[in-house]
């Protein structure tokens, strides 16, 4: 299981956990999860897809964003946020730690990064 911390905030601090694709409040409570590519909340209502393309929608098709090489651009391509998976560590556009993971993530691919931030950055919530 992989520890969530949240360094927005000048100060971290833990707030949820990974578990393979589903993502856990700091409670360890499920609160999302990752099918396939598909994110979903803790009741299985979908919310964001993420297409073999890239590209992010809603499930009305509607494009919020893409995925590329490890960082999530809006529709307009301003950076978001990017994923340092040698470093476990997510950065927001500006380049400062957003999210830190601790734990065995080397094997953490870009859909997983992709589910993270939905979850614990409320990616285009």
């Amino acid at each position: 299981m992989i520890e969530v911390y949240d360094y927005r905030y000048k100060k971290e601090k833990i707030i949820g956990y990974i578990d393979g694709k589903k993502y856990l409040n700091k409670k360890k409570k499920l609160a999302a999860e990752l099918d396939g590519r598909e994110y979903k909340d803790n009741k299985g209502n979908l919310l964001l897809i993420l297409k073999d393309d890239g590209v992010i929608t809603w499930p009305e098709g509607l494009v919020q964003g893409t995925l590329k090489e490890g960082k999530i651009l809006s529709f307009d391509d301003t950076l978001i946020c990017k994923f340092s998976e040698n470093k476990n560590e997510i950065y927001d556009e500006f380049g400062s730690i957003v999210l830190k993971l601790e734990g065995n993530a080397e094997n953490l691919n870009d859909s997983d990064f992709f589910g993270i931030t939905a979850y614990f950055l409320e990616l285009f919530a």
